[in-house]
């Protein structure tokens, strides 16, 4: 028996304006950003930027 199998494949390249900046400016803060890479209207991934600060203790 032989079987034969082709396939095809393309990249899709989705451009996202405007461009999404993140940064935590203040103490404490939190910034994220999601991502959907499949564009199915679900967040696959999700990125954070946080920063803290306060008073560190003398030992």
């Amino acid at each position: 028996m032989l079987f034969s199998a082709s396939a095809n494949a393309q990249i899709v390249y989705t451009d996202v304006t405007p461009d999404q900046v993140i940064s935590a400016t203040t103490i404490p803060s939190t910034e994220d950003y999601n991502i959907d890479l499949n564009n199915d209207g679900i967040n696959d991934y999700k990125i954070s930027c946080s920063r803290s600060g306060g008073i560190c203790p003398l030992a």
